[in-house]
């Protein structure tokens, strides 16, 4: 992604009728998260959402849960909005802060190669316009991205050996999603997970943003 600043901020805001995105860069950290908290607490907070239709509840490690819905744009107005943001950081190559619902195209539980060639991969990487052969595009994320495993040197890990023949037996265990209808009873606390969220980046000030 072109850039000529350290930190970039992504916002989205769409609907079925509309989407806008923008790009602001930053060379100064401090004035990033002065902005952001301006941006976040006196316009995008106040934007509507939509109802959701159903949501799918996917049991991350430790038991946290994790709620994904799924949104009713036949009941919904043309000013009612999903909205988010993700803050770059193209030094570290990594995404130092997330926001909001999401992305259009992209949230934290993304898949993490592609997100980061979308995001960081350089200018002059790969030429442009240049088609994939089958299975190759998937190689250069492991490559670039990932854990270097598919270099011609790499020696598998006594770990390495392990998760494949799990994988091989299919004895390993699998996450899985929980679909629900939504209904009116769980609308007060869908609002309160909402409410909880907003106040959390209010009161955190981004202060999980990565300092160098």
């Amino acid at each position: 992604m072109r850039h000529k600043s350290r930190y970039m901020v992504i916002f989205d805001k769409w609907n079925v009728y509309e989407f806008h995105e923008d790009k602001v860069e930053y060379d100064d950290l401090q004035e990033l998260k002065n902005d952001l908290k301006v941006l976040v607490e006196e316009v995008f907070s106040e934007i509507p959402h939509p109802k959701p239709s159903k949501w799918y509840e996917y049991k991350l490690e430790k038991g946290v849960p994790l709620r994904i819905h799924e949104w009713d744009w036949s009941k919904s107005t043309n000013n009612e909005y999903l909205w988010g943001y993700a803050v770059l950081d193209f030094e570290k190559e990594e995404v130092i802060k997330w926001g909001g619902d999401y992305l259009k195209s992209w949230n934290k539980f993304s898949n993490p190669l592609r997100l980061k060639d979308t995001f960081f991969r350089g200018e002059n990487e790969i030429p442009l316009n240049y088609k994939w052969d089958s299975g190759e595009y998937e190689g250069w994320l492991q490559f670039r991205w990932g854990d270097g495993k598919n270099a011609i040197d790499y020696v598998p890990t006594e770990e390495d050996l392990k998760k494949e023949k799990c994988a091989k037996t299919k004895k390993c265990g699998k996450k899985r999603f929980k679909i629900k209808e939504y209904d009116e009873s769980e609308e007060a606390e869908l609002d309160k997970i909402n409410e909880e969220l907003m106040k959390e980046v209010e009161s955190n000030d981004l202060e999980h943003i990565m300092v160098e």
